[in-house]
């Protein structure tokens, strides 16, 4: 039945983690134009414990069979299984003043009727005892890759694979719901006569100049006026985040070209967000829905979680290649990418964690543009061999760059523009590159002695100093609006020296 190279293996790792996040130890207040800027119409402060230390183990066993069935067609099947002991913060057990908070806590909809959280989310998983959240058992992530040569010449070869793959959750998602219970994070919000604009809470508090400091809001939460902590929920059922990836392609050989056509799907799934509990009627058009948000007595938000979050990915790859010989002394490759993402709800790219504080609920996610959609993009290199051994090689990289998101506030509903804008793109190709960076480099290899050498090379990045912006202007009434804040990549050199044995 051909040939067969079996492949299997086992990986163990014990992590242990010190967990420290001191959120808004110093407070941080936001002020709006609606308010003619007088006064914070919130606040956020933290104290208390900010240190959860814990550990991990992880266990991964896989298994894959190289088939060659024939010269011209193999195959590659895998499985590959992972678990993990202590996924989802297993043994941390709810505090019992919270489980008898979040059984209690209710709000008034829009038409009068109190609505519970128990109306919202099965609360009883979302009550850890200890004993009712077991790590997940079923990642089972097989895989199945194909490649056929069409006339055994080598020349025309079809490839194609499927595989499923299985991540981790979030650590910082996983250990909120204990941190929050010893690092207490406030929120507050405040409203005063000066400003017709709506608060962002159902309970305000009077603004006063004194409570602009560290010590005026911890005077607020000794008086008891400030409720409490928030809370938040982790789901025991929570599922790790997987991927479904499948892609097929073709690649071709003309004498010392090569070129390749492919296109790529993935599909993710089980994506972890939070959203704040509120009333089913709270939704994005309306402009008091802060106003009808879940409270427990002695307790701030709730925050529950869901792991209701998906993600798209659809690209075409085409390449070119002439590949680099001494005999030719000269090679370059091409790839131009065309992609197109979505994604439901949005996510902190800094710290991998989702919020669904606009849509306030799991069913009114909307499909927006991915974080990192980048249509159009281009990566190009080339080598030359100069006189006296001399290497010459340039690298360019084109983006059309990745959206920002617009914060629509010209009516009286926050309208949040997900992903809509595109940034400023100038002295470009085609009218499509927002990202360019040119990179040059020349390289001189001198033998020292018997299989050893010293090489000496020369580089400029971003050689034309194009200029690539970033942290574009999002506030849809402001005059700058797509006007970008900052940039990077700019024009520098370098010069390197390497030992090579």
């Amino acid at each position: 039945m051909g040939n067969h190279i079996i492949k299997g293996g086992a990986t163990y790792a014990w992590a242990n983690y010190d967990y420290d996040n001191a959120q808004s130890f110093n407070p941080n207040f936001f002020f709006r134009s609606q308010d003619l800027w007088l006064f914070p119409y919130h606040a956020n402060f933290g104290f208390g414990q900010s240190e959860v230390k814990f550990d991990n183990r992880e266990f991964g066993v896989f298994l894959q069979d190289d088939w060659t069935i024939t010269p011209r067609l193999q195959l590659n099947a895998g499985i590959r299984w992972e678990y993990e002991t202590n996924q989802l913060n297993n043994n941390f057990v709810t505090p019992p003043d919270v489980v008898a908070a979040v059984n209690s806590a209710s709000a008034v909809d829009y038409n009068g009727s109190t609505v519970h959280l128990s109306d919202i989310i099965n609360v009883n998983d979302y009550i850890s005892t200890g004993s009712n959240r077991p790590s997940y058992k079923d990642a089972f992530q097989p895989r199945l890759g194909m490649s056929y040569d069409l006339f055994g010449t080598g020349n025309t070869v079809f490839t194609g694979a499927w595989g499923r793959y299985v991540d981790h959750v979030n650590l910082q998602d996983i250990y909120e719901e204990q941190h929050k219970q010893t690092w207490k994070f406030y929120q507050f919000c405040f409203t005063d006569p000066r400003s017709t604009a709506p608060p962002d809470c159902g309970n305000p508090i009077p603004w006063n100049d004194s409570y602009l400091s560290r010590a005026g809001l911890e005077g607020l939460i000794a008086s008891g006026v400030a409720g409490g902590p928030e809370i938040w929920l982790l789901q025991n059922s929570t599922k790790p985040p997987r991927t479904d990836q499948w892609n097929v392609g073709i690649h071709q050989r003309l004498g010392s070209y090569l070129f390749g056509v492919s296109y790529n799907n993935v599909r993710g799934y089980n994506g972890l967000i939070w959203f704040p509990a509120a009333t089913p009627g709270a939704t994005p058009d309306k402009p008091d829905r802060f106003g009808h948000l879940i409270h427990a007595n002695g307790f701030g938000t709730i925050l529950y979680s869901s792991y209701s979050r998906r993600t798209w990915y659809d690209a075409v790859f085409v390449t070119a290649e002439r590949p680099y010989t001494p005999s030719s002394n000269w090679g370059f490759s091409i790839t131009y990418t065309y992609a197109n993402s979505k994604q439901l709800g949005n996510e902190n790219k800094i710290e991998g964690t989702a919020f669904g504080f606009d849509f306030f609920h799991p069913q009114n996610l909307r499909k927006v543009r991915g974080d990192n959609d980048e249509r159009h993009h281009v990566v190009a290199s080339g080598i030359l061999g100069l006189p006296w051994d001399v290497r010459f090689s340039t690298f360019l990289t084109l983006g059309s760059g990745v959206p920002f998101t617009i914060f629509d506030f010209s009516h009286e509903a926050a309208s949040i523009r997900w992903n809509e804008g595109n940034p400023h793109r100038t002295r470009n190709i085609f009218g499509l590159w927002a990202y360019e960076s040119l990179d040059l480099r020349l390289a001189k290899d001198f033998p020292i002695s018997s299989g050893v050498r010293l090489g000496v090379q020369a580089d400029v990045f971003n050689v034309t100093n194009f200029k690539n912006f970033c942290g574009f202007e999002g506030f849809y009434l402001s005059t700058n609006l797509g006007k970008p804040n900052c940039q990077y990549n700019t024009r520098r050199a370098q010069l390197g020296v390497n030992v090579g044995f």
